[in-house]
């Protein structure tokens, strides 16, 4: 079995239809991408606004998203005050 050479494409969750279990992912201008649950691999409830990471490939009715995975975000590092004040007496 030979590892796929399909390059990896990020977008964001436009739709999920979590009792059918499919959704689509937001393309520009142009078509949506459809994903399907089972092509989620990361186990992951995909979410509108959500960043996944999948490759695509064309479908009988457009493209399909496949091997998808949640992309996760940093929580930006919050910065703390450490002036004169911050000490023991």
């Amino acid at each position: 079995m030979t590892e796929s050479k399909a390059p990896r494409l990020i977008g964001k969750i436009k739709f999920w239809n979590e009792k059918k279990g499919y959704g689509f992912i937001e393309n520009g201008d142009k078509q949506d991408i459809y994903l399907d649950g089972w092509d989620v691999k990361d186990g992951s409830t995909p979410k509108p606004g959500q960043l996944y990471e999948f490759e695509a490939e064309p479908a009988e009715k457009g493209i399909r998203a496949r091997k998808a995975r949640e992309v996760k975000r940093e929580k930006p590092k919050r910065n703390t005050f450490t002036g004169p004040m911050d000490h023991n007496y």
